[in-house]
């Protein structure tokens, strides 16, 4: 999802940040169609990819890539802040940024914890003990909401172009409480929204891009955001941000230029 909405946003040639790689192959797949992929990675089997530890500041001058993508990445590191900070400062003013994680907001999630204590796909039991600056894979340790994420993001300057989820949660489909409980979690969500004053997203806006059925339903959450500011230093109001999507990605939101 988020490779098709690249190709249909950047031009090719724009530069392209894919942290973490993987294995690569997202970011080779968009170096055949003529972009300048930058893979930067831990994995010890791919020598040819930049050695960057996500839980560091990333190793690249501001503003230096049109496109920066961090495809489930931020929930296995303990500096999440710090981590979303740094994908917005080696974005230039103008581009993307692809954030994708699990999704705590989805119905499910919201169960899991209700009757678990914690969200799904963020078992305690099975997460590895380590400090910040530990290099193995910790696991999923930060869960982060779609609200949330809109939040920081927003502080670091990149306003919200759409936030959606690549699949339906089957479990949601099938699970009556999940189908009784979806009216009042969107009422009370809407509610609560209109009761609390922000300044960082309009009301208006931000209600159809944050409550749509794709984010409540979807396994994983995909947000892309435009930065929109050049200092990093305080929060950015989003005033020249593309109009916000309502859980949809079809239509062209930025062109990059070299």
């Amino acid at each position: 999802m988020i490779h098709d909405d690249i190709v249909k946003r950047a031009a090719p040639g724009s530069s392209i940040l894919d942290l973490p790689a993987g294995n690569g192959l997202f970011g080779e797949h968009l170096r055949v169609l003529g972009y300048d992929v930058t893979c930067a990675d831990l994995n010890e089997a791919y020598p040819e990819f930049v050695k960057v530890n996500m839980e560091e500041p990333l190793p690249f001058p501001s503003e230096t890539f049109d496109v920066t993508v961090c495809m489930e990445g931020i929930e296995h590191v303990l500096r999440q802040r710090q981590l979303l900070s740094e994908l917005v400062r080696v974005t230039k003013a103008g581009g993307l940024i692809y954030i994708s994680t699990p999704n705590v907001s989805c119905l499910w999630s919201r169960i899991v914890l209700l009757m678990c204590g914690y969200f799904y796909q963020f078992k305690p039991s099975a997460q590895l003990i380590g400090d910040e600056r530990s290099t193995f894979d910790k696991g999923h340790i930060s869960p982060i909401d779609v609200y949330t994420l809109g939040y920081v993001m927003a502080a670091r300057g990149a306003g919200l172009v759409f936030a959606t989820a690549d699949r339906v949660k089957k479990a949601v489909v099938v699970c009556p409480l999940a189908v009784v409980l979806y009216p009042f979690a969107r009422w009370s969500a809407a509610h609560i929204h209109r009761r609390l004053h922000s300044r960082f997203f309009e009301r208006k806006e931000a209600h159809p891009a944050y409550f749509n059925l794709r984010v409540f339903t979807g396994r994983s959450l995909i947000a892309a955001f435009r930065k929109t500011s050049h200092d990093l230093r305080g929060p950015a109001i989003r005033t020249d941000a593309a109009p916000l999507r309502c859980g949809s990605i079809d239509e062209p939101i930025l062109r990059t230029s070299q």
